[in-house]
């Protein structure tokens, strides 16, 4: 296991496919395809507060969780401003 997944993992972060998580991986693709970074691995932690976090401990082992308060409670907009919010972090190191 990646520490990158182990992280999120601890914090309940459960790694979703693209079938399971159509959205996310679609906009976190596009995103990263864009900010010139490999698509990081995608997972949702169930939990009603809307928030996400990204990890990314080297260029090659990076995910992004979102939770499940953020998908039911921001619009599609949103949701794409956080992930980009988070995909920035990936980006720049930090």
């Amino acid at each position: 296991m990646s520490e990158a997944a182990e992280v999120i993992q601890r914090m309940g972060g459960i790694e979703v496919s693209e079938s399971r998580a159509p959205f996310c991986h679609r906009k976190i693709g596009r995103l990263a395809a864009r900010a010139g970074i490999k698509k990081p691995r995608v997972y949702v932690i169930p939990d009603d507060a809307p928030n996400a976090c990204a990890v990314g401990l080297s260029r090659e082992d990076t995910a992004v969780a979102v939770t499940t308060g953020l998908l039911s409670n921001l619009d599609e907009n949103e949701i794409e401003a956080v992930l980009a919010h988070e995909i920035g972090h990936i980006q720049k190191g930090h």
